[in-house]
């Protein structure tokens, strides 16, 4: 297993989370295709037909899917084709010098995907689809997203033998204490249908979303699993398609490891936006005293992204109907010393329960004769 670390971005908060789009100007990729290739790089494109002329070929997986992903309803793009180099990079992140008699070896080559998502996994997309990947680069992608607790990755495979496998990686190695599943696979015994990228497409023009309720897209088509399939698809936390009253839905809505998807989607929704409300709090400020003002400044503007975010649906709603949701702070007279010279508040407490969704109901169907 390659060795994967946090990729840190910048910000004056520093979250601690406990658990109980790609860019380019001002546009940002919601989803991201990853693919294997000669060297680096980010593409945006907004339909399939401008693919040809900017090297893409029409018969290639990565045409195909984006061709898929632009029949979504309401799915306006732009997509961020992400190729990584299929051969070992040389990371600056992870540079190691070895003195020799005559210099010195510059070690800490990486594999290209692992070089691209840190470069690339900050740049804004939630949805990453693998293209072509082979099984160490979707494994060493995996690790990185579920590590850095940030991006999902939308697998897709045509056998349970292959979910099966994937099942098993996940259920090995995403299993740490306060965090959660990034990883889910999509089974479709024809693979030219390209479910994963249209289910990503869906998902991106959503904030709260069932998975199980995604559907009716143009290329989900129920296959003809046995029961007993069904039945393995869904013990290996795999999602297909199946025919719900008529209706192509997919079955589930876990990641592979056992996780709810929402419950990984929102707790990434919420913290990110909690994030970036109090940063925004912090940068309009031209000098931020340590005083018991900006600290009731702090806990304000964090409650506030938490009514958002209960209006939004990402936040339960307690026995009284309001949002599930606190924060909590100590005053300055209760900071150490050493705090206030480090000029470092490490008080701000944030309690938040995540919604769940009815997905199935049990009837109590009386008949009398």
């Amino acid at each position: 297993m390659p060795v994967t670390k946090v990729i840190k971005q910048p910000s004056d908060l520093i979250f601690n989370t406990v658990v109980a789009q790609a860019t380019a100007g001002n546009e940002v990729a919601a989803v991201t295709l990853l693919q294997p290739g000669d060297a680096e790089s980010v593409v945006l494109v907004h339909s399939a037909d401008e693919m040809p002329d900017m090297g893409f070929d029409e018969n290639t997986d990565v045409y195909d899917v984006v061709a898929a992903m632009y029949e979504v309803k309401d799915f306006e793009g732009p997509v961020a084709i992400g190729t990584y180099s299929s051969s070992p990079v040389v990371s600056l992140d992870d540079l190691t010098v070895i003195p020799t008699a005559d210099g010195a070896t510059i070690g800490a080559q990486v594999s290209g995907v692992q070089k691209y998502l840190e470069d690339h996994l900050l740049d804004g997309s939630t949805w990453f689809v693998p293209v072509g990947m082979s099984d160490d680069d979707i494994k060493t992608a995996a690790d990185i997203l579920y590590t850095n607790q940030r991006g999902f990755l939308v697998n897709q495979v045509d056998n349970i033998a292959d979910l099966q496998k994937w099942h098993d990686y996940a259920t090995t190695t995403q299993v740490e204490k306060n965090k959660l599943g990034h990883f889910r696979t999509l089974v479709d015994k024809d693979n030219t249908r390209k479910i994963a990228g249209q289910a990503a497409a869906y998902a991106s023009t959503k904030v709260l979303l069932d998975w199980m309720r995604i559907g009716d897209l143009s290329q989900f088509v129920a296959n003809d699993w046995t029961q007993s399939e069904l039945n393995m698809i869904d013990n290996l936390h795999g999602l297909a398609v199946v025919n719900k009253s008529g209706n192509m839905m997919l079955s589930g809505n876990k990641e592979l490891n056992g996780d709810q998807i929402d419950n990984s989607f929102n707790a990434q929704y919420n913290t990110d936006l909690i994030q970036t409300r109090l940063q925004k709090w912090l940068n309009g400020k031209d000098y931020t005293t340590f005083n018991d003002d900006n600290i009731n400044e702090l806990v304000t503007t964090a409650e506030t992204a938490g009514e958002d975010l209960f209006k939004e649906g990402t936040i339960a709603a307690d026995i009284n109907g309001k949002a599930d949701f606190s924060v909590t702070a100590v005053s300055r007279s209760q900071v150490s010393a050493y705090e206030i010279t480090q000029r470092t508040y490490k008080s701000l407490s944030i309690k938040q329960t995540l919604p769940n969704a009815i997905e199935k109901v049990y009837v109590s169907n009386s008949i009398s004769l």
